[in-house]
Order: structure tokens, then C-alpha cells, then sequence
């Protein structure tokens, strides 16, 4: 395992705005903060929201969002990339293209809906977009909802993901040669487990005390970024992830004195975090 490097890299956030701060690229922004990375980005919809739901979605141009990416890749040189929210065919066949020749890690969390149960629909299906920029992908963030919709389920109701749906999983990550992190929140019981599959070996579980919270928007968006800020340092994916669930958790805490819904608060990461180690479950 490498250690995190003293600079402050650089890493492309591509998401979409969240009007109330909470979730999107704000929280990706505060996230990177969090890890002394310096965040880029590249605005894909501009949303309109609040805790109870959506209002609007106004998704950019095509050409917008692309020659933001591409100015990001030329002038900025990031060390990896986070997607997050994505919109119409074009704006995703633009962040494909845009991305064909980056050789750092892509950090993909597939935004399908809203935390309030709203799904996104453009003139693509989400789980379709999705599956687009699978070429390009490094990691695939999926809850346990958004694994039943990317494997072609039905019924993504339930908050629990099939044998089918992580058979699948595991075999994208063979075919398509990435790793996939099932997040386990949406499940029941404590601890919750997120089940890393990774190309060729066997699936690697973390588990992590489940924390209630009335400021748990954004939590998502959170941990993909996370996950990218310590490969953006240079570590390798599990310790990547290990601190991620970290700081996702100590967020978690820190946000239940908060008022409701001010979202999560980023406590600022100096060192790996201590109990991250604990996180790690080979079983």
C-alpha cells in the first residue's frame, strides 16, 4: 500500500449542482476539501431541490459539459475523476469521449434517482447511461437499489439486492475489467456491508456501524468522492475505500447535533483515520 502524498492533488468532479448544498457536486466539493485535494468540476444539471424532493432539472449542453471536462484534463491535470449525476444521450456520450484517453482512476456513482424517490429520466434510461461509460470505469458505486436496476431487475423495491443482481455485478467486473462497490445501506440490519468485487478475486467485505441521521443526504456522493480523493493520493482501492466508510461514518456522527437538513459536516481528514483498519474484512 502506497502512503498519501504531502501535495494537494488534483481531482475532476462531473455531477450535477444541488441548489441546497446538500448533496452533488457541493457535497463532492466538501469532500475533497475534507482530504486536501483540490476539486475541478464539471456541471452536467443544474438542480433544483430541497430535502423533500426535486423540482427542476435543467441538464447543460453537450458542448458545455464536455469543454469543461476538457479544459479540467488540459489545464488542471487531474490526478482522478469522480462522476456523479449524469443527463441526456449527449451530455453522456460527450463525458465518454471526453474521457477516452485519461489514464487515472474514474470513480463512478450511478445517481439513478433522488433520495426521495424521484428517478431521473432523460431521453436515456439512467441504468442504460450508466452502462455507457462502463468502458471507462475504474469503479462502480451502486446501492443496493441501483444494483437491481443496472442487472435489468423488475423490482428494485425491498432495499435488498438478489443473487442474481451480484451475480451480475461480479460479471461486469470480470468482462469489463473494473471493481464495483455494493453499498449495504439500504439494507437491514447492523453492521452494514459493502461488498467489493474486484476482476478475478474474490468479494471483499467492510463492515461499518449503521448511524441514524436526519442528515443523511448526500452520503452517496460522499464516499464515491472519498474513495476518489485517496486514489487521487495515491492509495490503492481497499485502503481507498476503508477510508472513505471512515469518513463517511464520523460525517454521519458529527451530523446528528446538526439542525435538519443541513446535510452531512466534513470533518477535516489529516491522516489515514484510525480505526479504518477496523473497517477492512477479508471474511
Amino acid at each position: 500500500m502506497r502512503s498519501m502524498q504531502a501535495d494537494c492533488p488534483t481531482l475532476l468532479c462531473i455531477a450535477g449542482s444541488d441548489s441546497s448544498g446538500c448533496a452533488g457536486l457541493q457535497a463532492d466539493l466538501a469532500t475533497l476539501h475534507a482530504f486536501g485535494v483540490h476539486g475541478a468540476c464539471a456541471i452536467t444539471t443544474v438542480t433544483t431541490q430541497t430535502a423533500r424532493g426535486v423540482q427542476r432539472l435543467d441538464p447543460l449542453p453537450a458542448a458545455a459539459v464536455r469543454a469543461q471536462i476538457e479544459t479540467a484534463l488540459q489545464e488542471q491535470q487531474p490526478a482522478a475523476v469522480k462522476i456523479g449525476m449524469l443527463g441526456p444521450l449527449a451530455v453522456v456520450e460527450s463525458i465518454r469521449a471526453a474521457l477516452v484517453d485519461f489514464r487515472g482512476p474514474v470513480v463512478l456513482d450511478p445517481v439513478l434517482g433522488s433520495t426521495s424517490g424521484r428517478t431521473f429520466r432523460w431521453d436515456i434510461a439512467p441504468a442504460e447511461a450508466v452502462r455507457l461509460l462502463f468502458p471507462i470505469t475504474t469503479l462502480l458505486t451502486p446501492n443496493l437499489p441501483e444494483a437491481l436496476i443496472l442487472a435489468g431487475s423488475a423490482d428494485a423495491a425491498g432495499g435488498v439486492a438478489g443473487d442474481a443482481a451480484q451475480r451480475q455485478l461480479h460479471a461486469w467486473c470480470n468482462r469489463q475489467s473494473f471493481a464495483v462497490l455494493l453499498k449495504g445501506g439500504h439494507g437491514i440490519g447492523d453492521p452494514v456491508r459493502d461488498c467489493l468485487y474486484q476482476p478475478k478475486k474474490a468479494p471483499h467485505i467492510f463492515r461499518h456501524p449503521r448511524i441514524e441521521t436526519a442528515n443523511a443526504r448526500g452520503t452517496g456522493c460522499t464516499l464515491a468522492s472519498a474513495i476518489a480523493a485517496g486514489l487521487a493520493h495515491g492509495l490503492d482501492l481497499e485502503p481507498a475505500i476503508a477510508d472513505a466508510i471512515a469518513h463517511v461514518e464520523a460525517a454521519l456522527h458529527a451530523s446528528r447535533t446538526r439542525p435538519v437538513h443541513c446535510g452531512l459536516f466534513h470533518p477535516r481528514v489529516t491522516a489515514r483515520s484510525d480505526h479504518a483498519d477496523s473497517i477492512r474484512d477479508n471474511s
